[in-house]
């Protein structure tokens, strides 16, 4: 309950879920007319660091490094994945920067890897099945939440994701550019709500669960995507509150790398079955 509270005091929630209802509602209209740009990841982005700025938590560091983050992609779209993982550094690395002075080297480092392994893996999870992203996006918002102790800018990310994700009602909705943004600010909030325990930086981190494996080859069907949420949930549970609510980094990542790899072995048995 006192969670609750917490969240629906925030103006910073209320803002950003505001800004999200609006986005999502205008993406929605557009995909009936088969206009898919801006999608759901730009309004979510949006939505973020509206909010942030409400909250007096925006840095103008963050800014550059999410558009950069975002710019690289559009520009970059059809390369290579090598090239496309070199254009995303500069970005990542600007939104490491962007964390509060004093934060340790390793946390900087962990962010910036995390957002280039997801700025390869989100958009083909995206292509896969568009739908389904902004649902995972809300369900690792959640977690972040639940893991990290300063959840002054999680409160914020859950507005933008949770009332983002209804698009998950419009069937039309096709890919869209800007999901490497949207987890650099992810990223960003579970860092810097995590400061105060270095093992929640790493559950924080590790929230964005299966966005961070790669995606399985069969064609996204009804199984596909249940499983998909049904592992998110457990992942995302598991990093947030146990692997997050260690002190220590290290055992932090000991804990949590394991959860991966029982992840995609479950999503890899469901591929296979699917492709049968």
């Amino acid at each position: 309950m006192h969670d609750l509270e917490n969240v629906l005091g925030d103006a910073g929630f209320w803002y950003a879920s505001a800004v999200a209802a609006a986005g999502a509602a205008i993406v929605g209209m557009r995909a009936r007319r088969a206009q898919h740009e801006p999608g759901i990841a730009f309004v979510v982005a949006v939505a973020a660091l509206v909010g942030l700025r409400v909250s007096q938590l925006l840095v103008a560091a963050l800014v550059v490094g999410v558009g950069m983050l975002g710019f690289g992609e559009w520009v970059f779209r059809a390369a290579p994945r090598s090239v496309r993982l070199g254009v995303e550094v500069p970005g990542a690395a600007i939104v490491a920067a962007a964390l509060p002075d004093g934060s340790p080297f390793w946390a900087r480092a962990a962010l910036v890897g995390v957002v280039l392994l997801a700025a390869l893996a989100v958009p083909g999870h995206d292509v896969r099945s568009p739908r389904l992203v902004p649902v995972l996006l809300a369900i690792g918002a959640v977690g972040v939440y639940a893991c990290v102790p300063d959840t002054e800018a999680p409160i914020v990310l859950l507005g933008a994701t949770l009332v983002a994700s209804a698009i998950v009602l419009e069937p039309r909705l096709r890919p869209s550019l800007g999901f490497p943004a949207v987890v650099g600010i992810v990223a960003w909030v579970a860092a810097f709500g995590g400061l105060g325990r270095p093992g929640a930086i790493v559950g924080g981190l590790a929230c964005l669960g299966v966005l961070l494996l790669p995606v399985p080859r069969a064609r996204c069907g009804r199984a596909g995507e249940v499983a998909a949420v049904v592992v998110q949930l457990g992942l995302v549970a598991y990093e947030a509150r146990v692997a997050g609510f260690e002190h220590s980094a290290g055992r932090a990542l000991t804990l949590a790398l394991p959860a991966f790899a029982v992840a995609w072995a479950v999503l890899l048995v469901v591929d296979r079955v699917e492709r049968r």
